[in-house]
């Protein structure tokens, strides 16, 4: 929250850019890219209980990985095809197209909202599902620890 307020008070000081001029519509593409990092938080943890602590750095590489496919700094139509497929995949990308429309008068695109909030239900799905397979195969390897023996 704290960060929020820091990075906000600087977009507003060095861009003159206001969080407030979206207003309410940017609360339910926040929770769409809060649910998207938190199952991307799951699958770096997975990746860690799987593979051990030397790969630690797949949570960087995670991030790294989505960021050009989101359209954070330009849309998917300026994409190659390819990318844009990809781009059609990732949440993220209709929550930066869709805050693109509300800062150009057009509204808040539910279709591209609610596509985004399916593609988390999938997501975090698929990461649910991977932290499970990660800690069986941690039990049956023994790379767990047994903490208080």
């Amino acid at each position: 929250m704290a960060s929020t307020a820091v990075l906000s008070t600087l977009a507003l000081l060095l861009y003159g850019f206001g969080v407030t001029v979206i207003g309410p519509a940017l609360v339910p593409f926040l929770l769409v890219l809060i649910v998207m990092g938190w199952a991307l938080g799951v699958v770096a943890i997975a990746v860690v209980i799987r593979f051990g602590e030397g790969s630690q750095s797949v949570a960087w590489v995670l991030a790294a990985a989505f960021q050009p496919f989101a359209a954070v700094f330009y849309p998917v139509s300026v994409l190659p095809p390819v990318a844009q497929a990809i781009a059609h995949a990732v949440p993220a990308s209709y929550v930066f197209e869709g805050l693109r429309g509300v800062l150009d008068g057009r509204g808040v695109d539910l279709a591209g909202l609610a596509t985004a909030a399916a593609l988390d239900v999938v997501l975090v799905a698929a990461a649910l599902a991977f932290l499970a397979y990660a800690l069986r195969h941690a039990r049956r390897t023994g790379r767990l620890s047994k903490f208080g023996e």
